[in-house]
């Protein structure tokens, strides 16, 4: 799998080959690409058939890139979930995340219930803000990259005690929604793409038996010595998009009678949303693509300044393990083959822990933008 990095002018390129003699990269234009290609052509990575670049994006462009769905729409369609869950994530949430996706419908439901957005209320997914600070800017693009096998973006914005929303979007080349759908909800395959997780268990509800991807949750995840892991119950609830196979996610924090005793710091303020549709594809593939868009936050009592470091170092990476590791257990599913390659991963990155301590927070708090 080969990244690139994109340049825009003359000057980047100079730039960039001096620092990374080795690397690939991705113009920005056709008439760039020609003048690179004529001026450093054998020498340099960029070749005639170098993929085309990636397209900046703002956060309303990603937001209503593909058609297909919204939201009300699947209102009604997870009548297996408990009861437990739908209190602990009503319906408001999903419209919340809905028209914080740009879509209409979502907004106009939102409207006529009366409802905050998903954030500036006690009733909001996202919980109230610190105002002078969220509403000051938009969305920052803090990560922008590619491979053959996906494209990634990721923004994030200020919300409140010094810490970011965060927002990502990658659009997975070749995938299907719904089987980027499965793989998401697939719990038993989450370690062999999560260095950072210690333990992960549904919780039984007084109520009945979780649904198949709704339900209640204990997570415990790994966190850069010498801090202590962290926590999390919380609630899942999935309703589906019928028109591509994907879905709505949305998971927040809650309490729970018969949650293990903490062995590590309880996070309380945690939410997160997940968005999994058909897309087209990047690279204009006839074959299509799925879309993951997540948008999350979480207070995990740690110096706010280390965190949004490590998150924002660690989310390019973090996508690249998150893909390799789809491709894998989508293949699997189609073969019917064992989950020995899956566990082969996971000890290879568990052989490596000094060199996942250098990235700091980055594996261990990125790894939460995918638990929806």
């Amino acid at each position: 799998m080969r990244s690139f990095t994109t340049i825009r002018s003359e000057a980047d390129w100079m730039c960039l080959q001096q620092q990374r003699p080795a690397a690939c990269y991705l113009c920005a234009s056709e008439p760039l690409r020609l003048w690179a290609a004529a001026v450093h052509f054998p020498s340099c990575g960029l070749v005639n058939a170098a993929p085309q670049p990636i397209k900046r994006v703002t956060w309303a462009d990603a937001a209503a890139r593909e058609g297909g769905g919204t939201a009300p729409e699947s209102i009604g369609l997870d009548s297996d979930t408990p009861a437990a869950v739908c209190e602990a994530v009503p319906e408001a949430f999903l419209l919340q995340l809905g028209a914080l996706l740009r879509e209409e419908p979502s907004a106009q439901a939102l409207a006529a219930r009366g409802l905050p957005g998903a954030w500036g209320a006690p009733g909001s997914l996202y919980g109230v803000p610190d105002t002078d600070r969220c509403d000051a800017g938009g969305w920052e693009l803090i990560c922008e990259a590619a491979s053959e096998e996906q494209t990634y973006w990721a923004w994030r914005r200020p919300l409140r005690a010094g810490l970011y929303l965060y927002r990502t979007h990658a659009v997975v080349e070749g995938a299907t929604a719904a089987q980027l759908r499965r793989f998401q909800h697939d719990d038993a395959a989450r370690p062999a793409w999560d260095a950072a997780l210690l333990e992960a268990c549904s919780l039984p509800l007084t109520d009945g038996v979780n649904a198949r991807e709704s339900g209640i949750f204990h997570f415990r995840a790994r966190w850069p010595r010498p801090m202590a892991s962290r926590e999390y119950v919380y609630a899942r609830r999935v309703w589906p998009r019928p028109s591509e196979g994907g879905c709505y996610s949305v998971s927040r924090a809650c309490d729970h009678t018969v949650a293990p005793q903490p062995r590590g710091v309880r996070v309380r303020d945690f939410s997160a949303a997940v968005l999994i549709r058909g897309a087209r594809s990047c690279r204009g593939s006839a074959q299509g693509a799925a879309e993951f868009i997540s948008v999350y936050f979480e207070d995990g009592q740690s110096r706010p300044g280390l965190v949004n470091i490590g998150i924002r170092k660690g989310l390019w990476s973090y996508a690249e393990r998150f893909e390799a590791t789809f491709r894998m257990h989508s293949g699997t599913a189609a073969g019917g083959s064992t989950w020995g390659l899956l566990g082969q991963r996971r000890k290879r990155a568990q052989a490596k822990p000094l060199r996942r301590r250098l990235l700091f927070l980055a594996a261990s708090v990125a790894a939460m933008l995918k638990v929806g």
